[in-house]
């Protein structure tokens, strides 16, 4: 093969390649996995005993799948169980449907149960998430939220879980957007392609 029609064929497959990643990533702006996270602390009751310490709360979910509640409020069900994890205890399933919230109102991020109107359960940090639509990584933003509304308790998979009723407790949020499979392919592609060119 000459040198001409190999420099030919390397254009050609550069051009496919950037074609590609070019139609994925249009895709993947439409439609990503989003994790949440909060951290924070509070005094709580697990499994019939005492607890006081720090706790992270995760949770996944789809940005093809947010709704929006009026021009300032979104909000995001989980495609998967959200957990939470105390320390020293460990890190368990929530048995419920949970969703994530973006209220604009306050500039908060919040925790809540699922559905439109399920109740919120950790809100913050207020006033430091402003402008979030959802559709973005987020953070990490750092300041003060409520440990809210647990009332009789809700199930985890390590038992019951109440977390006493906290206002202006140290609370950090982060919403990160991951990757959609067929970018990350691409990419590792393009780097094979450069090392052999190389």
């Amino acid at each position: 093969m000459s040198l001409r029609t190999l420099r030919s064929s390397s254009i050609s497959n550069t051009a496919i390649l950037a074609f590609l990643a070019a139609s994925v990533l249009s895709g993947a702006s439409d439609a990503a996995l989003i994790n949440f996270t909060w951290t924070g602390s509070g005094s709580a009751t697990f499994a019939g005993n005492a607890f006081n310490g720090n706790y992270t709360i995760t949770a996944v979910g789809d940005t093809d799948n947010r709704q929006i509640f009026d021009s300032t409020t979104y909000w995001i069900e989980h495609s998967a169980p959200a957990q939470i994890t105390l320390d020293g205890i460990g890190t368990f399933d929530f048995l419920f449907a949970t969703r994530t919230r973006s209220v604009q109102f306050n500039a908060a991020a919040a925790f809540a149960l699922g559905g439109q109107f399920g109740r919120d359960l950790a809100f913050g940090p207020i006033g430091q998430v402003s402008g979030w639509d959802m559709l973005t990584s987020f953070g990490p933003a750092s300041g003060t939220g409520s440990l809210i509304q647990w009332y009789g308790g809700v199930q985890t998979s390590g038992g019951l879980l109440r977390f006493d009723d906290q206002f202006n407790r140290p609370m950090t949020f982060e919403a990160n957007v991951v990757p959609t499979p067929g970018v990350l392919a691409l990419v590792g592609i393009a780097g094979l392609r450069g090392r052999r060119r190389r």
